[in-house]
């Protein structure tokens, strides 16, 4: 894909689980990849 210099926006969802010592050990990422892709151009 060749470099557009444009922006994009990307909504993302970031869910995580600590531990009784409060360390995470578990981390979960969504984002919304149609609407990313719309903007890169690569989807219609």
């Amino acid at each position: 894909i060749p470099p557009t210099g444009k922006a994009f926006k990307i909504s993302m969802v970031t869910i995580g689980h600590w531990n009784e010592d409060g360390v995470i050990d578990e981390e979960w990422l969504f984002w919304d990849n149609l609407t990313f892709m719309k903007q890169m151009g690569l989807m219609d």
